[in-house]
């Protein structure tokens, strides 16, 4: 399969377990399953994400769309290595999806949150976000090399 389709059907899988675990958490912690796309949501809507009734659609196209970005640039970083013991090995690249991963989540968590999405920056703990992350980067490896190797 070629690297881009591998990136975007793995992005969206790994983004879907993503937004399940997100969705269950603070439907746990009492905010409600559709808090996650809330947040997500208020990248557009800002102040209105909390209340409107578009806002969690928007998060789910917004999640999804960066889920696939994120998939497909994994997927060309991943293709470009020639080492043919990483497009074998499932394990490496789940390692190294991780830390894309959770290199994605700092540089989103310190830096672009705060003026992107204030809402999600003041309301999304961040350890159950870098958590998150982490768990999209091992699945995103993961998968990319799977689908690679069809």
């Amino acid at each position: 399969m070629p690297f881009w389709l591998a990136g975007i059907f793995a992005g969206l899988i790994a983004g879907l377990v993503m937004a399940i675990l997100a969705m269950w958490f603070t439907w746990l912690v009492g905010k409600g399953f559709l808090y996650p796309l809330r947040l997500t949501a208020g990248f557009v809507e800002r102040n209105a994400a909390l209340e409107g009734v578009t806002a969690p659609a928007l998060g789910v196209v917004l999640h999804f769309g960066m889920s696939v970005l994120l998939g497909v640039f994994l997927a060309a970083i991943l293709s470009g290595f020639s080492t043919p013991r990483l497009h074998s090995d499932a394990g490496q690249a789940l390692v190294f999806g991780l830390i894309y991963a959770l290199i994605i989540w700092a540089i989103n968590q310190f830096g672009i949150l705060r003026w992107a999405d204030p809402l999600m920056a003041e309301r999304m703990p961040p350890v159950a976000f870098g958590l998150a992350h982490a768990i999209f980067g091992a699945v995103l490896g993961f998968l990319i090399i799977v689908f690679m190797n069809r």
